[in-house]
């Protein structure tokens, strides 16, 4: 969706939260660029969606630096070219018909595949639990955004559309840095170039499955 393929940077430094005096993230350090899918993993509570809405600006933390590109920004979430955000709870209104959506984001009919095309004239209501998050999952990711942030991407897909959505993540990675959060392991392994782990408030970089097993994050 960009024609001008520039090279994009956010980073995030210090980044600190507490709740009710619980440490969730200390210190946390973060780097992405366009072209990365970074899988961040972590045992529940552990702060992934915490640090995800952090890095969007609609969560505020104790102490944070970041910035996108050469620009320093408190309210990323203000900035729709610069960031996109996939929460993990439905987001789109329930009376609206699904073309008015992608409408609403500017969204060409001819960019959507066969499964999303199929329900174009549907209302959300009308979907399932698994249709509806896939029309999100395509609204975020073909928005014209550097960034891309995916809570619980894959929650209620059957298969096909696992395979559709990564699919879509790969090809839209050549222009973005897509930041993946799902307890569906494997399928986040299947296309990432990066794994990011959060234990103990801190986040980790590792280099394979074999270390997140090191670290306890899978058997």
């Amino acid at each position: 969706m960009f024609g001008d393929m520039e090279q994009h940077i956010i980073e995030v430094d210090s980044v600190s939260k507490t709740y009710g005096g619980r440490t969730v993230l200390s210190g946390v350090y973060l780097k992405v660029q366009t072209g990365d899918i970074c899988a961040l993993f972590g045992r529940n509570g552990t702060g992934k969606s915490t640090l995800m809405k952090i890095i969007y600006g609609t969560l505020r933390a104790d102490h944070k630096y970041q910035k996108i590109d050469e620009h320093f920004l408190t309210e990323p979430y203000k900035h729709a070219s610069y960031i996109s955000y996939l929460p993990d709870v439905p987001f789109i209104p329930k009376n609206l018909k699904v073309r008015h959506v992608f409408n609403l984001y500017n969204i060409p009919k001819e960019c959507l595949d066969d499964i999303a095309l199929h329900f174009y004239n549907s209302r959300i209501s009308e979907l399932s639990s698994g249709e509806r998050r896939y029309v999100e999952i395509c609204l975020i990711l073909l928005k014209k955004a550097h960034f891309v942030l995916l809570d619980e991407p894959y929650k209620f897909l059957s298969p096909l559309m696992v395979e559709k959505i990564e699919r879509l993540i790969l090809s839209q990675s050549k222009e973005k840095g897509i930041i993946i959060a799902d307890h569906r392991y494997r399928d986040v392994l299947n296309i990432a170039n990066r794994i990011l782990l959060i234990k103990d408030s801190s986040l980790f970089e590792v280099a394979n499955e074999k270390e997140l097993a090191e670290k306890g994050y899978i058997l």
